[in-house]
C-alpha cells in the first residue's frame, strides 16, 4: 500500500513538474457579416466608423474581409481583429460603402444603432434595390437544406442499389424515412452558419458519427433482403461516401 501511494505521489509530482503554459481556442470575436448574392467580382464593401465621419475628410474606410462560396459572397468585419480596433460608439454610428466599377454600383448604407449590443450579426445586401436587411430569407434555408439532403439521398441510393443489391420496396421505405430524419436534423443544425467563418466542422462530423450509428442499427434491424452484416456494411460505406461528399459541398457551397 505504501509503495502504491509513493508511486502515485511521484507520478503526480512528475506531471505537475512537466506542465507548460498553453493557449486554447476561444469563441471567435464579435463581428458582423454582409451576405451578397451573385456579387460582381470587383465588389468591395468598406466600413466608415464614426471617428472618420466626425472629421472633415473621409478616407476609404476599413475594407471588410471578403470570401466566396458558390453564388454567395461574404464581407466580414471583426471589431477587434482587423487592424483597426473599434469601440461601440464607432460601430453604432458607422456607415457601409459598397462599390463596384464593373456594375456601376455606389451605395452608402447605415448600420443598425443597436449593432454593438449583439455578438454576431448577418445582413443581406440586395444590390438591385440597395437595401440592407437584418434577416435571412426562408427560401434560402429551404433551398440549401433541400439541395444537401437531395444529393445525400442520390449518393447513398446509388451505393446501396448498385453495390449492395437492395431492390425491395420495404428496404427503400426504411432507407428514405431514416435518411430524411437524420439528414434533415443535421442540416437544420448547420443552416445559418457562414463557413469558413464558423466552426461548422464540429457539428458536422459529430452529427455524422451519430448518423453512422443510427443508420447501421436501423438498417440491420429492418432490412430483410440480405444479412445484417451486409446491412451494417452498406450503412457504413454509404455514409462514408456521403460524409466526404457533404464535406466537399460545405467547403465550396453556402450553408
Amino acid at each position: 500500500m505504501k509503495l502504491r501511494f509513493l508511486s502515485l505521489a511521484l507520478t503526480l509530482m512528475l506531471i505537475f513538474a512537466c506542465t507548460i503554459p498553453a493557449i486554447a481556442n476561444a469563441a471567435e470575436p464579435p463581428c458582423f457579416t454582409v451576405l451578397v448574392n451573385n456579387a460582381p467580382d470587383d465588389l468591395q464593401i468598406s466600413l466608415i466608423p464614426s471617428y472618420e465621419l466626425c472629421t472633415s475628410f473621409v478616407g476609404d474606410g476599413i475594407p471588410l474581409l471578403k470570401s466566396e462560396r458558390g453564388w454567395e459572397s461574404y464581407f466580414r468585419c471583426t471589431y477587434n481583429d482587423n487592424g483597426h480596433p473599434l469601440d461601440k460608439e464607432d460601430i453604432a454610428n458607422a456607415l457601409l460603402i459598397a462599390k463596384s466599377d464593373s456594375e456601376d454600383i455606389s451605395l452608402t448604407l447605415s448600420l443598425p444603432s443597436d449593432l454593438p449590443q449583439r455578438y454576431n450579426n448577418i445582413f443581406t445586401l440586395n444590390l438591385d434595390n440597395g437595401t440592407l436587411t437584418d434577416s435571412y430569407s426562408p427560401r434560402r434555408d429551404i433551398l440549401l437544406i433541400g439541395m444537401r439532403v437531395g444529393i445525400t439521398l442520390v449518393v447513398e441510393t446509388a451505393i446501396l442499389f448498385f453495390a449492395f443489391g437492395y431492390r425491395e420496396k420495404r428496404t427503400w421505405l426504411v432507407f428514405l424515412i431514416a435518411n430524411l430524419a437524420t439528414q434533415t436534423l443535421l442540416n437544420l443544425v448547420l443552416t445559418g452558419d457562414i463557413p469558413p467563418l464558423g466552426y461548422w466542422q464540429f457539428a458536422y462530423y459529430g452529427g455524422e458519427l451519430l448518423i453512422f450509428i443510427t443508420e447501421a442499427f436501423v438498417f440491420a434491424r429492418y432490412f430483410r433482403e440480405h444479412t445484417k452484416k451486409r446491412a451494417v456494411l452498406g450503412a457504413v460505406v454509404a455514409n462514408t461516401v456521403s460524409l466526404i461528399t457533404g464535406a466537399l459541398l460545405l467547403t465550396n457551397l453556402p450553408v
